[in-house]
């Protein structure tokens, strides 16, 4: 396979980031109609009738996949390798002078696995102002598609946070005429429970 076109809605949406790791050509931007885009750490695209994840078509060679593949984590289970029909809005003048379809194209996607999340991971900061500057720098995509997403995953983690602290202060409920010493082996015992690999 000499290339292969890949549709990024993430990370890989950064002009700069793709021509330095995989000597990738942009195609074009669109859209992919079906999706909705998330956050569980970093960004996911999962199934959601009637919504559109804005997308960055790239030609990567063919040589490239092993490394997208790794990238993606697809290694790891967390991600499934599709081939979907993007909808384009804009394309590139190397693109008109080959020739190549203008409307629609089938590219590789990689769509997430969402019983692997967790809602315990905070969306961190350096990959939100990444995305926000390709969105609106780099390839003016509507940032409302963005802020919604960051929103809700921001809301869902701190749904989970409380409902922690909640758990703990059961815990420690009935506790505050016991021994400290104990109180203080209990809180150890659950941090190290909550350590994980």
């Amino acid at each position: 396979m000499s290339s292969i076109y890949y549709a990024a809605y993430g990370i890989n949406i950064n002009t700069v980031e793709m021509k330095r790791k995989f000597n990738a050509h942009l195609v074009g931007k669109g859209y992919l109609e079906g999706f909705d885009l998330d956050f569980y750490g970093f960004p996911i695209m999962k199934p959601y009738p009637n919504m559109k994840v804005p997308v960055v078509v790239w030609q990567l060679p063919g040589k490239a996949q092993s490394k997208l593949d790794y990238d993606e984590f697809i290694n790891i289970g967390d991600f499934n390798k599709e081939y979907l029909n993007v909808k384009l809005e804009a394309i590139t003048d190397q693109v008109i002078k080959v020739n190549m379809p203008r409307n629609e194209i089938k590219a590789l996607v990689y769509t997430s696995r969402i019983s692997n999340f967790e809602p315990n991971v905070k969306i961190p900061l350096t990959t939100y102002n990444i995305l926000f500057q390709a969105y609106t720098e780099q390839h003016h995509f509507d940032t409302d598609i963005l802020v919604r997403a960051a929103l809700k995953a921001n809301t869902r983690y701190q749904k989970y946070e409380f409902a922690k602290y909640e758990r703990q202060q059961e815990l420690m409920h009935g506790l505050k005429e016991e021994n400290p010493e104990l109180v203080c082996s209990i809180l150890v015992a659950r941090w190290l429970i909550n350590i994980k690999p």
